[in-house]
């Protein structure tokens, strides 16, 4: 009797193991209404100084400390402001970008005053022994972009009475950083080179009812290698009122988690299902939950595959579903940290048919998007992701393939919010589906 067999082949180098993520060092607005009662205009918020709930006489008074690179009068002036971040125990962080707050008093333009931002990465205090640079400089401008925040920057409004301003419009000013960071605690440092006589001020974190929480510890760096701490003094300015900072930044990366996935696959042959996956890269992982599901929503566990802890070799691992449910089936793997923490791998579906379809999963899609494909007979398959304008931005040749499932995953990252046409070419017959992302 012949053997009906589906195949379905998802590779993928990074597949469920890369995920967008940020890093919000601390907040920066405190809402539509100033302490004495003004409202913000419209579609914008207060950035105002606080004082600590409770407190009638003590408030900070720093609205924004330098951090900028500049001729002013014939005086050369070089600031930079730092911070501190950790990756926590088991994660690998990937950056790619830094957002940070700045203003300059008194400028109502509609395009930014910041042209250019330099950033630096150091695997301890900056400054400390022992300290090193381990990513970026001081002479390459890595600026990408710098909007409007919808803030303005105040100082604290009833102590003592002051009146609202609109003088210190907030932009937020984004740079990229390429680093790959394990676990540790690391310094991200940032620096706006201005024209002569202009300047850069960036507000510190800014927490309603609140000068200052425990742990805060920014620094600012005067001249090329002094590096202080950033401190507010306070409208009672007597040491005791003297209290630290930190800066507000979002830093933008790819974490990677505990396994990294080359394959999931998948064959029904008769009223059994074989399930293959390797792994490239693994780190404290207990194992593998095979989870399935007959409508692609609802999953249950079917079994348990050991993991190998930690591995930077690749690693094969199977499973057999001898339990065969009728219809459509969904598999996922459910990966188990040993700390308890998890993951979902893909999702994949096995038919027991051989007719031909195909689907592109999500849709609207994400950045990590794939084309499903099911052949009835051996067919050379190409496709192609084309612009409204007909531009080709995408194209994939597989040869030709034997009759089974397979997957082509989308590489949507860089590609901009929109709409976009797959076309998929299944011998000499072509198929087009509208996706949007």
């Amino acid at each position: 009797m012949r053997k009906k067999s589906t195949l379905f082949l998802m590779s993928m180098f990074i597949m469920g193991a890369l995920f967008a993520q940020t890093y919000d060092n601390g907040p920066l607005a405190t809402g539509t209404t100033a302490k004495n009662g003004t409202v913000a205009p419209s579609s914008t918020q207060w950035s105002e100084l606080q004082n600590d709930a409770g407190v009638t006489t003590i408030a900070n008074v720093v609205r924004g400390f330098a951090g900028y690179k500049s001729n002013v009068n014939g005086v050369a002036l070089d600031f930079g402001l730092a911070d501190d971040f950790t990756v926590p125990a088991g994660e690998t962080w990937s950056l790619t970008s830094l957002d940070v707050f700045a203003y300059q008093s008194s400028y109502a333009g509609l395009t930014s005053p910041f042209t250019q931002m330099y950033i630096r990465i150091w695997d301890g205090p900056p400054g400390g022994e022992g300290s090193n640079i381990i990513a970026g400089d001081l002479t390459t401008n890595v600026l990408t972009g710098s909007v409007l925040a919808g803030l303005y920057r105040i100082s604290n409004t009833i102590i003592p009475p002051t009146p609202t301003t609109l003088l210190r419009r907030i932009w937020t000013t984004t740079g990229t950083i390429t680093k790959q960071l394990t676990a540790g605690t690391y310094w991200i440092e940032w620096q706006f080179p201005m024209p002569d006589n202009q300047a850069a001020f960036f507000p510190s974190v800014t927490i309603v009812d609140k000068r200052f929480l425990p742990g805060m510890n920014a620094k600012v760096r005067i001249g090329t290698s002094t590096w202080i701490n950033v401190l507010d003094s306070s409208t009672t300015p007597i040491p005791a009122n003297i209290v630290p900072q930190d800066m507000p930044f979002i830093l933008h990366y790819i974490k990677t988690l505990s396994v990294t996935f080359l394959n999931f696959d998948g064959a029904i042959t008769n009223n059994h299902a074989a399930l293959k996956w390797s792994t490239a890269t693994e780190i404290n992982n207990k194992g593998f939950n095979v989870e399935r599901s007959i409508d692609g929503q609802n999953f249950s566990s079917i079994g348990f595959v050991e993991g190998h802890g930690s591995s930077n070799v690749v690693n094969n691992y199977s499973f057999d579903d001898n339990k065969l449910l009728s219809g459509t089936l969904y598999y996922r793997l459910k990966q188990i940290d040993l700390d308890g923490k998890f993951t979902y791998s893909k999702t994949i579906q096995l038919n027991q048919d051989n007719k031909f379809s195909w689907n592109i999963y999500p849709n609207p899609v994400t950045d990590n998007s794939w084309l499903q494909i099911q052949l009835a007979t051996a067919s050379k398959v190409t496709m192609q992701m084309v612009a409204v304008n007909g531009k080709i931005l995408q194209a994939v040749d597989k040869g030709t393939l034997a009759p089974g499932t397979y997957s082509l995953p989308l590489n949507l990252k860089s590609v901009a919010k929109g709409t976009y046409f797959i076309k998929l070419m299944i011998g000499d017959k072509t198929y087009s589906q509208t996706i949007v992302k």
